[in-house]
């Protein structure tokens, strides 16, 4: 039987699929982990991912930065 790509597990389990996650080092500047904290201290990798994924879907020109 063939894996499911995401795309169609989404499809399935609209509800309960989440993506695949990565743990990663990255460095980043201060000022920006200052405001992605601002709301509270928990919680500010899952804002920085919504951040990342926003980008990602309005078609952030990473090539041009």
């Amino acid at each position: 039987m063939p894996e499911l790509t995401d795309s169609e597990a989404k499809e399935l389990y609209p509800k309960n699929w989440r993506p695949k996650k990565k743990a990663v080092s990255a460095r980043i500047d201060m000022d920006t982990i200052d405001w992605l904290k601002t709301p509270g201290e928990k919680g500010y990798l899952q804002r920085m991912n919504a951040v990342l994924r926003w980008a990602k879907m309005k078609g952030c020109p990473i090539n041009q930065l």
